[in-house]
């Protein structure tokens, strides 16, 4: 694990939790999904093919601040779009998919039951 990484993993677990007992994965509108997801692809494309998001180093400074900022919203986004792409907007949903959904909110069910 990388240190630098460390409140970013706790956000997502903090954020995880709190979708799961509220049941946001369950109903993302298409508008949220659609957005979460562009901006996403969009960030990612910028950063990886591009100098428009440059690497920075760390340190404290506005390039490390930017930096930060868009690979975090690029998480989120590639997160939150790809669930809501997979659950909503796949043209084709087999079986097997239905299954494994089914599998794993059971999974998930059980590791988060709170009293």
């Amino acid at each position: 694990m990388e240190y630098a990484h460390v409140i970013q993993y706790i956000s997502c677990f903090l954020f995880g939790m709190i979708a799961y007992r509220n049941k946001w994965l369950d109903r993302i509108p298409h508008r949220v999904g659609l957005t979460w997801l562009l901006l996403g692809i969009c960030i990612a494309v910028l950063r990886y093919s591009t100098d428009w998001i440059p690497y920075a180093g760390g340190g404290a400074g506005a390039e490390a601040f930017v930096y930060a900022v868009t690979e975090t919203a690029m998480c989120y986004g590639l997160c939150v779009g790809l669930i809501y792409f997979f659950i909503e907007g796949s043209p084709v949903q087999t079986a097997c998919i239905g299954s494994y959904r089914k599998t794993a909110t059971a999974s998930t069910s059980s590791i988060f039951r709170f009293s």
